[in-house]
């Protein structure tokens, strides 16, 4: 059974807020979890704009909405 989480990430500036959920594999380092909002952001955005909007950013908050199970049993796996 293999698990992803479905996080909302929160980026506060002075004078907006902007969200957007991800899908992610668990990861530890919100760092992680950061990147892959930037990335969504970018292909939503462009690059350009993303470049433009992080020097803004003060705040970053990340909240696990849910997990997601994925039944992956008819998975074949090479032990070797």
């Amino acid at each position: 059974m293999s698990n992803t989480i479905m996080t909302d990430v929160l980026f506060a500036a002075d004078h907006f807020i902007m969200v957007t959920t991800i899908e992610t594999t668990f990861s530890p380092d919100q760092r992680d979890i950061e990147q892959a909002a930037w990335e969504r952001l970018a292909d939503e955005y462009g690059v350009d704009w993303v470049n433009m909007t992080k020097p803004f950013i003060k705040q970053v908050s990340i909240e696990v909405a849910t997990v997601v199970s994925t039944d992956d049993s008819d998975v074949y796996t090479d032990p070797a």
